[in-house]
Protein backbone atom coordinates (compact mmCIF):
# COMPACT_ATOMS: atom_id res chain seq x y z
CA UNK A 1 0.00 0.00 0.00
CA UNK A 2 1.02 3.83 -1.01
CA UNK A 3 2.63 5.67 2.06
CA UNK A 4 2.93 9.22 2.59
CA UNK A 5 5.32 11.16 5.65
CA UNK A 6 4.93 14.56 5.59
CA UNK A 7 6.60 16.92 8.52
CA UNK A 8 4.66 19.92 10.23
CA UNK A 9 8.17 21.59 11.56
CA UNK A 10 11.53 21.93 10.17
CA UNK A 11 13.03 19.95 13.02
CA UNK A 12 10.97 17.06 11.54
CA UNK A 13 9.66 16.32 15.06
CA UNK A 14 5.90 16.19 13.84
CA UNK A 15 4.99 14.26 11.37
CA UNK A 16 1.98 13.60 9.74
CA UNK A 17 1.83 9.56 7.84
CA UNK A 18 -0.65 8.63 5.01
CA UNK A 19 -1.34 4.99 3.47
CA UNK A 20 -4.17 4.10 1.56
CA UNK A 21 -5.60 0.96 -0.87
CA UNK A 22 -6.83 0.74 -4.61
CA UNK A 23 -9.15 3.45 -5.51
CA UNK A 24 -8.22 5.33 -2.11
CA UNK A 25 -9.88 2.73 0.37
CA UNK A 26 -8.98 2.04 3.68
CA UNK A 27 -6.77 5.32 4.24
CA UNK A 28 -4.73 5.32 7.75
CA UNK A 29 -3.51 8.57 9.35
CA UNK A 30 -0.83 8.56 11.49
CA UNK A 31 0.95 11.20 14.27
CA UNK A 32 4.37 10.88 14.96
CA UNK A 33 3.56 7.38 14.44
CA UNK A 34 0.45 6.45 16.21
CA UNK A 35 -2.67 5.69 13.98
CA UNK A 36 -5.38 8.67 14.64
CA UNK A 37 -8.14 7.61 12.54
CA UNK A 38 -9.25 5.81 9.03
CA UNK A 39 -11.28 6.14 6.26
CA UNK A 40 -12.85 3.06 4.97
CA UNK A 41 -14.31 4.36 1.36
CA UNK A 42 -13.55 7.06 -1.23
CA UNK A 43 -16.96 8.97 -0.56
CA UNK A 44 -16.06 9.50 2.63
CA UNK A 45 -12.99 10.58 1.85
CA UNK A 46 -14.21 13.29 -0.86
CA UNK A 47 -16.50 14.67 1.77
CA UNK A 48 -13.52 15.16 4.33
CA UNK A 49 -12.89 14.10 7.79
CA UNK A 50 -11.28 15.77 10.65
CA UNK A 51 -8.87 14.69 13.23
CA UNK A 52 -7.46 16.23 16.30
CA UNK A 53 -3.88 16.26 16.54
CA UNK A 54 -3.19 18.17 20.03
CA UNK A 55 -5.22 20.86 22.12
CA UNK A 56 -4.48 23.23 19.30
CA UNK A 57 -4.02 21.35 16.08
CA UNK A 58 -6.74 19.98 13.87
CA UNK A 59 -5.71 17.83 10.91
CA UNK A 60 -8.56 17.65 8.10
CA UNK A 61 -8.09 15.55 5.22
CA UNK A 62 -10.42 15.71 2.07
CA UNK A 63 -10.17 13.95 -1.25
CA UNK A 64 -10.15 16.67 -3.97
CA UNK A 65 -10.69 16.49 -7.49
CA UNK A 66 -12.37 14.41 -10.47
CA UNK A 67 -10.23 13.86 -13.01
CA UNK A 68 -6.71 13.83 -11.25
CA UNK A 69 -8.07 13.85 -7.23
CA UNK A 70 -5.35 14.88 -4.82
CA UNK A 71 -4.94 14.39 -1.38
CA UNK A 72 -5.69 18.14 0.61
CA UNK A 73 -4.15 17.79 3.96
CA UNK A 74 -4.81 21.17 6.37
CA UNK A 75 -3.56 21.85 9.83
CA UNK A 76 -5.68 24.41 10.82
CA UNK A 77 -6.78 25.25 7.80
CA UNK A 78 -3.49 25.91 6.19
CA UNK A 79 -1.53 23.08 3.54
CA UNK A 80 0.96 20.56 5.09
CA UNK A 81 4.68 21.79 3.43
CA UNK A 82 4.72 19.43 0.88
CA UNK A 83 1.23 18.08 0.72
CA UNK A 84 -0.54 18.04 -2.85
CA UNK A 85 -2.39 20.73 -2.52
CA UNK A 86 0.83 23.04 -1.16
CA UNK A 87 0.60 25.77 -3.77
CA UNK A 88 5.01 25.54 -3.69
CA UNK A 89 4.25 21.64 -4.88
CA UNK A 90 1.94 22.79 -6.73
CA UNK A 91 3.56 25.65 -8.74
CA UNK A 92 6.63 23.56 -8.90
CA UNK A 93 4.81 20.61 -10.47
CA UNK A 94 3.77 23.38 -13.31
CA UNK A 95 7.28 24.57 -13.63
CA UNK A 96 8.56 20.99 -14.00
CA UNK A 97 5.55 20.21 -16.68
CA UNK A 98 6.24 23.28 -18.79
CA UNK A 99 10.02 23.41 -19.10
CA UNK A 100 9.76 19.51 -19.85
CA UNK A 101 7.70 20.14 -22.70
CA UNK A 102 10.21 22.73 -23.92
CA UNK A 103 12.95 20.69 -23.92
CA UNK A 104 10.78 17.73 -25.52
CA UNK A 105 10.03 20.59 -28.40
CA UNK A 106 13.91 21.41 -29.04
CA UNK A 107 14.70 18.15 -29.28
CA UNK A 108 11.92 16.65 -31.24
CA UNK A 109 12.05 19.93 -33.62
CA UNK A 110 16.01 19.24 -33.92
CA UNK A 111 15.80 16.08 -34.49
CA UNK A 112 12.93 16.67 -37.54
CA UNK A 113 14.56 19.21 -39.14
CA UNK A 114 18.00 17.09 -39.22
CA UNK A 115 16.80 13.37 -39.84
CA UNK A 116 13.37 15.26 -42.07
CA UNK A 117 11.02 12.87 -40.29
CA UNK A 118 8.48 12.48 -42.51
CA UNK A 119 5.34 12.03 -40.15
CA UNK A 120 6.90 15.13 -38.05
CA UNK A 121 7.57 17.75 -41.18
CA UNK A 122 3.98 16.83 -41.96
CA UNK A 123 2.91 18.06 -38.75
CA UNK A 124 4.57 21.37 -39.30
CA UNK A 125 7.28 20.57 -36.94
CA UNK A 126 10.83 21.51 -37.79
CA UNK A 127 13.28 24.32 -36.21
CA UNK A 128 10.51 26.19 -36.05
CA UNK A 129 9.41 23.70 -33.13
CA UNK A 130 13.15 24.48 -31.34
CA UNK A 131 12.59 28.10 -31.21
CA UNK A 132 9.47 27.39 -29.95
CA UNK A 133 10.83 25.07 -27.06
CA UNK A 134 13.02 27.98 -26.00
CA UNK A 135 10.47 30.45 -25.93
CA UNK A 136 8.71 28.07 -23.75
CA UNK A 137 11.83 27.35 -21.56
CA UNK A 138 12.15 30.60 -20.92
CA UNK A 139 8.75 31.38 -19.82
CA UNK A 140 9.21 28.93 -17.52
CA UNK A 141 11.58 30.45 -15.29
CA UNK A 142 8.71 32.99 -15.28
CA UNK A 143 6.45 30.93 -14.14
CA UNK A 144 8.74 29.49 -11.17
CA UNK A 145 9.14 33.16 -10.05
CA UNK A 146 5.00 33.41 -9.69
CA UNK A 147 4.24 34.90 -12.72
CA UNK A 148 0.70 34.94 -14.07
CA UNK A 149 1.22 36.63 -17.11
CA UNK A 150 4.33 33.70 -18.28
CA UNK A 151 2.35 30.77 -17.33
CA UNK A 152 -1.08 32.45 -19.74
CA UNK A 153 1.78 32.77 -22.29
CA UNK A 154 3.06 29.36 -22.24
CA UNK A 155 -0.96 28.30 -22.14
CA UNK A 156 -1.54 30.53 -25.28
CA UNK A 157 1.56 29.02 -27.04
CA UNK A 158 0.32 25.22 -26.62
CA UNK A 159 -3.31 26.50 -28.13
CA UNK A 160 -1.73 27.91 -30.60
CA UNK A 161 0.21 24.90 -31.18
CA UNK A 162 -2.19 22.57 -31.40
CA UNK A 163 -4.00 24.67 -34.06
CA UNK A 164 -0.92 24.62 -36.52
CA UNK A 165 -0.99 21.42 -36.24
CA UNK A 166 -4.51 21.19 -37.59
CA UNK A 167 -3.35 23.64 -40.07
CA UNK A 168 -0.36 21.95 -41.12
CA UNK A 169 -1.55 18.57 -41.26
CA UNK A 170 -1.62 16.00 -44.17
CA UNK A 171 -4.44 14.03 -43.00
CA UNK A 172 -2.86 10.80 -45.83
CA UNK A 173 -0.09 10.28 -43.46
CA UNK A 174 -0.48 10.63 -39.49
CA UNK A 175 -3.90 11.32 -37.41
CA UNK A 176 -2.80 13.63 -34.39
CA UNK A 177 -5.76 13.10 -32.42
CA UNK A 178 -3.67 11.08 -29.67
CA UNK A 179 -1.19 14.50 -29.88
CA UNK A 180 -3.29 17.03 -29.99
CA UNK A 181 -5.16 14.96 -26.94
CA UNK A 182 -2.29 15.02 -24.88
CA UNK A 183 -1.19 18.45 -25.56
CA UNK A 184 -5.34 19.22 -24.28
CA UNK A 185 -4.65 17.21 -20.86
CA UNK A 186 -1.08 19.12 -20.53
CA UNK A 187 -3.10 22.36 -21.20
CA UNK A 188 -5.74 21.94 -18.02
CA UNK A 189 -2.83 20.67 -16.01
CA UNK A 190 -0.64 23.81 -16.40
CA UNK A 191 -3.74 25.78 -15.46
CA UNK A 192 -3.49 24.30 -11.78
CA UNK A 193 -0.53 26.78 -11.87
CA UNK A 194 -2.66 30.00 -11.62
CA UNK A 195 -4.56 29.03 -7.71
CA UNK A 196 -0.81 28.18 -6.59
CA UNK A 197 0.50 31.62 -7.65
CA UNK A 198 -2.31 33.38 -6.37
CA UNK A 199 -1.80 31.57 -2.85
CA UNK A 200 1.39 32.40 -2.96
CA UNK A 201 1.86 36.28 -3.64
CA UNK A 202 -1.45 36.66 -1.25
CA UNK A 203 0.71 34.73 1.80
CA UNK A 204 4.01 37.12 0.29
CA UNK A 205 1.57 39.75 0.28
CA UNK A 206 0.61 39.34 4.39
CA UNK A 207 4.00 38.68 5.18
CA UNK A 208 5.31 41.54 3.85
CA UNK A 209 7.78 39.96 1.58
Amino acid sequence: MPTKVYFLDDQKTESIGITWGFNWKNVSITYAGKVIGTIAHKAELKKGQLFNLTDYKDLSVKLKGEWNPELELLVNGKEIPGSPTDPNVQLYQTFKAAIGLGILNVLIGLLSSMLNISFLTNLGIGFSSAIFGLIVIALSYGVKRRSRLALGAIIALFILDIMATFYFLDKDDFNPTSAVILKIIIIIFLFRGFPAIKKLNERSIKQGL
